[in-house]
């Protein structure tokens, strides 16, 4: 049985992996993962060998509700242990249409995550002299598809303050599979029939 702590750093973490496999790709570096540090934020941090530049990662998630949340966290560790419920794991409020109201919550979890940065910032300052990046991770939203990310940042751009993140990214991946119950059983259905490499990642701020 996986802990509450360990299943959330691996979360985190599986998150941070497909985000870092993204830019290494785009921006031709060899970001690798080096430590999920014990405070928080960040979550994560990465450092490319070639230069030694180093990237921190906060890695939170959306779902469609807390209800939601609790199922999926049940099946990943098969037991029936109470999901964990600590802001950490930012258990969203309830999505009833996706393509209408996901954006509010995408923009509510950004303030939060961005209040506790300037806490940690003002308590720890050492620990930011790296970039530091936030990723929404949209993976278990099922019906939001990469095109309502892009009219979702079309239609509202985002504003930070200089000393919060430097970027904020939706992270998102275009066939998901998700857990769903039929009759006694779990089965796995695929949204769409596309390759297992479909993440996408698209930049909410600064957006330019």
């Amino acid at each position: 049985m996986i802990d509450n702590q360990n299943l959330k750093r691996a979360v985190e973490k599986s998150a941070g992996d497909r985000f870092i496999k993204l830019h290494n790709s785009e921006f031709s570096c060899n970001f690798q993962f080096e430590s999920a540090p014990t405070f928080d934020p960040p979550d994560l941090i990465y450092c490319d060998g070639t230069n030694g530049q180093k990237l921190l990662i906060e890695s939170t998630a959306v779902y469609y509700s807390k209800e939601d949340a609790k199922f999926l966290w049940k099946f990943k560790r098969e037991d029936t242990e109470p999901a964990p419920e600590e802001p950490s794991i930012s258990v969203g409020p309830l999505i009833t249409e996706p393509t209408d109201s996901f954006q509010d919550k995408v923009l509510q979890l950004v303030e939060k995550h961005c209040t506790a940065l300037a806490k940690a910032k003002k308590s720890r300052p050492n620990d930011f002299l790296n970039p530091i990046i936030l990723i929404v991770d949209l993976n278990h939203l099922l019906f939001t598809n990469k095109k309502n990310v892009q009219d979702f940042i079309e239609n509202y751009p985002l504003t930070l303050s200089e000393d919060s993140y430097q970027e904020v990214w939706i992270l998102g991946n275009e066939s998901v599979r998700s857990p769903l119950f039929s009759g006694e059983s779990v089965i796995d259905i695929p949204l769409v029939e596309a390759p297992a490499t479909t993440d996408f990642r698209l930049k909410l701020f600064p957006n330019t």
